[in-house]
């Protein structure tokens, strides 16, 4: 895991200094999780059970749908984990 913490540091910094980074952030165990409803039901856990979990995300600014896709497999090589790809509008 230290490896991981690691690789994904570098990855940051390269991030920053690339002038791609915007905003990082870990995430804590999905049991901390609470799901709020429109009727302010509170449930304890995540909304959704399975074997995946997300960890973290980050928040990148690129130039191309092509640059996106580079930087999300870097960041995959880093975190040793999927990266999950999405445009923000």
């Amino acid at each position: 895991m230290q490896a991981a913490f690691a690789q994904v540091d570098a990855f940051n910094k390269k991030l920053i200094d690339d002038g791609h980074f915007v905003y990082a952030c870990g995430l804590t165990p999905p049991e901390s999780a609470q799901v709020v409803n429109h009727d302010a039901t509170i449930t304890a856990g995540p909304a959704v059970s399975g074997d995946k979990m997300l960890g973290g995300f980050w928040v990148i600014e690129a130039s191309s749908p092509e640059v996106a896709v580079a930087l999300a497999e870097q960041g995959a090589a880093a975190c040793g984990q999927p990266v999950e790809l999405r445009p923000m509008q």
